[in-house]
């Protein structure tokens, strides 16, 4: 039985897996982050807030102490500690938020820039337990409820968040943005680049939050095949970048990154890798950069595919395996695009077993993460489905093919070409079960 594979890649810069690519298996690629928290802001908001909570509770209230705190937070090195104390601090207040919350305003802060900046450091519980204390429904609680549900990848209950945030203040451009990259993360790609567009409208709008949304444009263009315009929105988004932040090389490497990728599909390998390599230089030695440098060695990985060394794409999404699993545990949408990528190429190598391993695992956390009607389950199905037929399983080839059309279907109405490699999956395995009516007729589908 001879076998012609027609397997997709998922881009690790984006799951449409993602963002972070695709009608191939892409997560589309979620671009820089757009909740970092500066560290001497956080800092400071730990200063203060340590600072008014010693004085408080001092049995004197002596303003020595404060002034002692404060002193402390302002030199780099103690840093740290002011952040330990915060969070033992919050963790000591959590059976009365009301309290914390007076002493908090009491410093001119609020309990939201107290969760946003534990959510930054993924001190998820603490967030979560400050946030189930406050009774008071804005726009700015929905937002931070979900950056905590994106942050956990759960990504549903945080784009219901985001809707959210942005119905109640439409004019906050952040609120915007968050919810046009979770809808982009999840394939709902016409409603993500309307608000992309809308951001990049705004007149309220930072130039960062432009240059994201720009990439964010980019990368959907690039998505349905327009590399020329796609082109023209990265580079934007990369001299933005590189004028407001000069001193945070992520959104940099992101950004040349998603031109390589582009000029990549456009056959120029050389010139991408050139990129890339730039790239890998600006994220050498930032240590918070983890999952920015995971996506760029499957982007490497891709640009090697093209040019048939399919080892060395191997060994580079490896690479961002064990880095997804160290940044995002079990359970994240990179990871999961890595892995169906490894799979992939095992299938040109003709390993079955680890192409079946990996393909599996992808299709469980995809599944779990982005939910059972995403289009990138179905490409992960339909892989799953050919590499069952190569090790001679037609009936369960035609059980995963058959359910990738299902799921396909339920966010692509009219006739794709991705469609089209389903039902040709499909039909071969009814041809090795002897089917030849239903094979036929799902053949004339492919073609039609």
């Amino acid at each position: 039985m001879q076998i012609n594979f027609t397997i997709t890649f998922l881009s690790i810069t984006a799951f449409c897996f993602l963002t972070q690519a695709q009608s191939r298996f892409e997560l589309m690629p979620t671009g820089p982050s757009t909740h970092a928290v500066n560290d001497s802001a956080d800092a400071e908001i730990a200063k203060r807030i340590v600072a008014e909570i010693e004085m408080h509770r001092s049995e004197a209230g002596n303003p020595a102490v404060a002034e002692l705190i404060r002193q402390k937070s302002s030199d780099s090195s103690r840093m740290s500690l002011d952040n330990d104390k915060l969070r033992r601090i919050l963790a000591r207040y959590r059976d009365n938020y009301a309290l914390l919350q007076k002493e908090l305003a009491g410093a001119g802060l609020s309990i939201n820039k107290s969760v946003r900046g534990l959510i930054d450091r993924n001190q998820l519980d603490s967030a979560e337990k400050l946030l189930a204390g406050t009774a008071k429904q804005d726009a700015e609680r929905d937002f931070l409820i979900g950056l905590l549900d994106e942050t956990r990848f759960a990504l549903n209950p945080a784009l219901a968040a985001y809707e959210s945030a942005a119905k109640t203040d439409p004019s906050q451009p952040r609120y915007m943005l968050a919810k046009a990259r979770v809808e982009e993360h999840l394939g709902r790609i016409t409603s993500a680049e309307v608000d992309f567009r809308d951001v990049v409208a705004m007149s309220s709008a930072l130039a960062v939050e432009k240059a994201e949304a720009s990439s964010g444009i980019g990368r959907i263009m690039r998505s349905r095949g327009r590399n020329d315009s796609a082109l023209v929105y990265l580079s934007a988004s990369l001299a933005l970048f590189q004028t407001e932040s000069a001193t945070d090389h992520k959104p940099m490497a992101a950004a040349l990154t998603d031109i390589a990728l582009t000029q990549c599909d456009m056959d120029k390998a050389d010139s991408a890798m050139i990129l890339l390599d730039k790239a890998e230089v600006l994220l050498a030695g930032d240590s918070s950069s983890g999952n920015e440098l995971g996506n760029l060695f499957g982007s490497r990985a891709e640009c090697l595919v093209r040019t048939g060394r399919y080892k060395e794409a191997s060994s580079n999404y490896a690479k961002a395996v064990s880095v997804f699993r160290k940044t995002g545990g079990q359970w994240s949408p990179d990871l999961a695009a890595a892995l169906g990528n490894i799979g992939t190429i095992s299938c040109q190598l003709a390993d079955y077993k680890r192409a079946d391993s990996c393909f599996s695992a992808s299709l469980l956390i995809a599944d779990s993460i982005l939910g059972s009607d995403h289009p990138s389950v179905a490409v992960l199905q339909s892989n799953l489905g050919t590499v069952k037929r190569a090790e001679g399983d037609a009936k369960g080839a035609v059980r995963l093919s058959s359910a990738a059309i299902d799921t396909w279907r339920k966010h692509n109405t009219g006739k794709t070409r991705q469609l089209g490699i389903f039902y040709n999956n499909l039909g071969a395995a009814f041809k090795d079960l002897t089917a030849y009516d239903s094979a036929e007729a799902c053949y004339s589908l492919a073609l039609s």
